[in-house]
């Protein structure tokens, strides 16, 4: 993965569509108020806090402002915490001096000799007017807003000291650590395992996740200054990694979402899918390819349709009609969870093979068809009155049900993806086996929480749309060949499912291979013809206690 940003950063650094992705400089947002403090020579002018204007794009350069996972800025440039006035002015001073306390205190006049709280203190007593005029200011709560400065009337980056700084030293984090003191891990001479040439390398290079400096790797008397031995980057190599993961955050980057109650909500997971490219030596095919890849990426709907597997996205349905999504390309799937600095991979499904994908939607839209007309919901639209369809898709966002757990969070959920989820994932890409018993199991466990939950809410049909939907999905397995020792379907077999119970034993004679499991059945299918005469004639089921005794 590593290999494919590098790839991408060097196809795409020039192009100007997205050069900006590799500027030292970041977007703090999308739209939103640049606060400005006016400062003469080191000096803050009491009472100049002001709104100067609203962000514009072609100005970034001017503003300096770069998000960093740890510490401050390395120029007084901060977004604003979005909490009480007061407080939101308060954490905005707080960057402000430990910025200065970090990279500035020679630039702003304080003397190199005070360190620590020394310098802390004596930072918050010269500005302490600016402190006044930040905690009074009235920030709107709905806005976003970008802190910055002003220095005889020129913006940061117009400021030759401040602008070359930056472009010194942005890239810092990628070889310097503050833990109880300042960490160095570079090397001016040493082979960049990217690249391969021998040039001056970092050491702290986390892109992905990687990380040399958490405490599984401190064990032992690991030196954290020779983590570069580990993993060694050059800068070249790292100003590419940086601005390529930029882009495909921002580009490619998908919320896995769950529909719940008429409404999507996020479960807190999300994924990418990144083209990796076999062949580096075509530059002309390079970026004709990622072009093609982008632009097949493009939106990010939350409505789930039959062009998806995973959740929303629309690129893997792609990937099976675009000839410029094939051929020498495979496909890198990441699932993770991003909290501030924390980039948490949970799944990397590495080198997926496109004609694997075209199996996946070949089969996938097999499934769909031949159990269409019991999978479908049928209502009448509130608004408009009239007869609506509810299609059954399958992807990864109905199978979670399954094997994901709702916990309450403040007031909101939070949802834990079991370890088999991501073995299901793992499977359908790779074509893997799966345990056929705990997907039963997970599908049964289910249904009968569903089935004894209608008595209580009356959700009468919840149950019958998991059975129907979780047996499409165990076929979707089946004729994937996910489960040992069972023959899949023919994949020409694409006879809509009939209604009647023998015909539907004798259309899955795979599944009914026993005496037994016939029985259980139709015992299940006469019981639901009682209770539907029952409740025809009563209104109600009483039959129903005895199945859920």
């Amino acid at each position: 993965m590593i290999q494919t940003l590098y790839t991408i950063g060097k196809v795409l650094s020039q192009n100007e569509e997205y050069k900006k992705y590799f500027e030292p400089w970041e977007d703090p947002f999308r739209e939103g108020k640049i606060i400005v403090a006016e400062f003469k020579n080191s000096e803050y002018q009491k009472g100049s806090l002001s709104i100067g204007e609203d962000k514009k794009e072609n100005n970034l350069k001017k503003y300096l402002y770069r998000q960093f996972n740890r510490g401050a800025n390395i120029v007084p440039a901060f977004n604003v915490s979005k909490t009480k006035n007061k407080h939101s002015g308060k954490k905005t001073f707080d960057k402000f001096v430990k910025c200065l306390q970090n990279y500035h205190s020679t630039h702003f006049k304080f003397e190199v000799k005070l360190k620590g709280n020394k310098l802390q203190s004596s930072i918050i007593e010269k500005y302490q007017y600016l402190k006044t005029d930040l905690e009074s200011f009235e920030f709107d709560s709905k806005d976003n807003y970008l802190f910055t400065i002003k220095i005889d009337g020129k913006w940061l980056g117009e400021v030759d000291y401040f602008l070359e700084f930056f472009k010194q030293n942005y890239l810092r984090s990628y070889f310097t650590k503050n833990y109880e003191g300042e960490i160095v891990s570079k090397n001016p001479s040493y082979t960049c395992s990217i690249t391969n040439d021998k040039t001056e390398v970092y050491g702290f290079v986390d892109t992905l996740g990687f990380t040399v400096d958490s405490p599984s790797f401190i064990r032992g008397g690991f030196n954290q200054s020779e983590a570069y031995k580990m993993f060694p980057a050059s800068k070249e190599a790292v100003k590419l990694l940086d601005g390529s993961f930029n882009l495909v955050l921002d580009k490619l980057s998908r919320t896995f979402f769950t529909y719940q109650n008429g409404k999507f909500v996020n479960t807190g997971l999300q994924y990418l899918i990144v083209p990796h490219f076999i062949r580096r030596d075509n530059q002309e095919m390079l970026e004709e390819g990622i072009e093609a890849f982008l632009e097949n990426s493009k939106g990010n709907s939350f409505r789930t349709t039959g062009n998806s597997i995973i959740s929303n996205e629309t690129i893997l349905k792609a990937i099976t009609e675009e000839r410029k999504l094939q051929g020498a390309v495979y496909y890198d799937i990441l699932f993770y969870q991003q909290n501030k600095a924390q980039f948490l991979i949970k799944l990397h499904l590495a080198d997926v093979i496109p004609s694997r994908i075209s199996k996946v939607f070949r089969l996938k839209q097999s499934i769909e068809k031949r159990y269409g007309n019991i999978t479908k919901i049928e209502f009448e639209d509130k608004k408009t009155k009239k007869k609506a369809v509810i299609n059954f898709y399958i992807n990864f966002s109905v199978i979670k049900d399954y094997f994901c757990k709702e916990k309450k969070d403040g007031n909101r959920k939070k949802y834990i993806f079991q370890p088999y989820f991501f073995k299901i994932l793992e499977s359908v890409f790779y074509g893997t086996p799966l345990n056929e018993q705990q997907i039963l199991k997970a599908f049964l466990k289910q249904i009968q929480t569903d089935f004894k939950q209608q008595n209580e809410d009356g959700k009468s049909t919840l149950y019958i749309r998991r059975t129907k939907t979780s047996f499409a999905l165990y076929q979707y397995f089946l004729k994937l060949g996910l489960f040992k020792n069972r023959t899949p379907m023919e994949e020409n077999q694409e006879q809509t499912v009939h209604l009647t119970a023998e015909e539907f034993i004798n259309q899955h004679l795979e599944f009914f291979d026993s005496q037994y499991k016939i029985g259980v059945f139709l015992l299940g299918y006469l019981s639901a013809y009682l209770m539907g005469k029952q409740y025809k004639k009563l209104k109600s089921n009483p039959f129903m206690k005895q199945l859920t005794a």
